[in-house]
């Protein structure tokens, strides 16, 4: 694991572990029920990272999907922003439609390239649904596994992070 991955690890295990009142220092948070556009920003080792609070309503992928795609206009990688804003969608709206709850986003844009974490508070591991043709949804994970470079989930106790990478 590189330098990097190890610190955005550390975050997002730090966010995972935290209770649902406590703040990180430095952080201003959005009231989760009204999806406020607020969010912390931090630069270290030449890396860009910003989280955002949602509220669960059908507005927060739309609004997620505009984050990302403002964060990496601002870090220069326009390149990134169709499918790093698609993976983004797919995975916020998995958690309002499952978790039914108030989802946080963290990108981070370093040299490596981007990471973004759908954090919801829910601990139960979502699963890839085989392609089937009958099904009218469900394909979410699909998608991610096929543009991600690579994706995956990390548990807390009482929270989780879907994730994935593109270079």
């Amino acid at each position: 694991m590189d330098r990097e991955t190890h610190r955005f690890s550390a975050r997002l295990d730090r966010e995972l572990h935290r209770d649902q009142g406590d703040s990180a220092e430095g952080e201003f948070r959005a009231h989760p029920m009204r999806g406020e556009w607020n969010y912390r920003v931090g630069r270290g080792d030449g890396a860009m990272e910003a989280t955002i609070e949602l509220g669960a309503n059908r507005s927060s992928a739309a609004a997620a999907r505009s984050f990302v795609r403002a964060k990496l206009a601002e870090g220069g990688r326009q390149d990134l922003c169709e499918n790093a804003a698609l993976l983004t969608s797919e995975l916020v709206a998995n958690a309002i439609l499952h978790a039914r709850s108030a989802v946080g986003i963290t990108v981070r844009l370093g040299a490596d390239g981007l990471r973004v974490a759908v954090l919801d508070d829910n601990t139960e591991v979502p699963t890839k649904i085989e392609d089937r043709d009958e099904l009218e949804g469900g394909r979410g994970l699909l998608l991610v596994d096929a543009l991600a470079d690579s994706w995956g989930v990390s548990r807390g106790e009482s929270r989780k992070a879907v994730w994935f990478e593109v270079a």
